[in-house]
């Protein structure tokens, strides 16, 4: 994850801030394909259905600024 050891003053997309018919890529770039595709299989397999392309986003996002939190909380030590 680039750009986590700041603070987390970078505005991310929610997905309520998507348009459902655009491109996820769009509004954040730090996803690769792989990164998605990877995401949808693990969180697929879990939820015993497919995930949505805004499910995905959202999963990939909690998880950014989860890791963003514990990053600031640590004084960036980890």
């Amino acid at each position: 994850m680039e750009g986590i050891t700041g603070s987390t003053q970078s505005r991310l997309a929610t997905t309520d801030e998507m348009d459902r018919s655009e491109d996820p890529w769009s509004f954040h770039p730090w996803v690769s394909e792989s990164l998605f595709m990877e995401t949808r299989r693990v969180w697929t397999r879990a939820y015993g259905r497919e995930v949505s392309d805004c499910e995905v986003i959202e999963i990939l996002v909690n998880v950014r600024r989860l890791a963003e939190t514990l990053l600031n909380a640590a004084g960036g030590k980890i």
